[in-house]
């Protein structure tokens, strides 16, 4: 399949695409377009979200981060925090200290909606609402 014809399928129902091969999001260059890559061609198709490579990569860190990947996310994660997470992980792992410089891990983006999922920030609302209510109270009583 051609990134052409790729781009003309209807993937809005796929919610992640995982492109782990090298240099998934690299691409000819397309005057007044941009860069014809792979990855962009599942965007044109309606994938919401996708991680992508931008170079070559070591397989191993790959398959490391790969699998710490779907570990987080199965644990309710979104995409960019699993993501975060496995990339964290490697860093921490001894066995993989050798691999700590970014040419090793940070080849893998996440292309997509942050914000997707639960969403644990409504809690501001209250202090937020606790001062416009004394606010206006204050504004009430003085001027009665």
């Amino acid at each position: 399949m051609f990134i052409h014809e790729l781009s003309a399928v209807d993937l809005s129902g796929l919610e992640l695409v995982f492109l782990s091969a090298c240099e998934t999001n690299a691409g000819k260059v397309v005057n007044g377009e941009g860069i014809m890559s792979i990855s962009r061609a599942f965007t044109n198709a309606g994938c919401k979200n996708i991680i992508t490579s931008l170079w070559k990569a070591e397989d191993h860190v790959t398959s490391f981060l790969s699998q710490k990947f779907y570990q987080h996310l199965e644990n309710g994660h979104t995409p960019a925090k699993a993501l975060q997470l496995s990339k964290i992980e490697l860093l921490r792992d001894k066995s993989y200290s050798q691999f700590r410089s970014p040419n090793y891990w940070a080849h893998l983006i996440y292309i997509g909606n942050i914000r997707e999922g639960k969403n644990d920030n409504w809690w501001w609302f209250i202090p937020v609402g606790l001062v416009i209510i004394l606010l206006f109270l204050g504004i009430k009583k003085l001027m009665n």
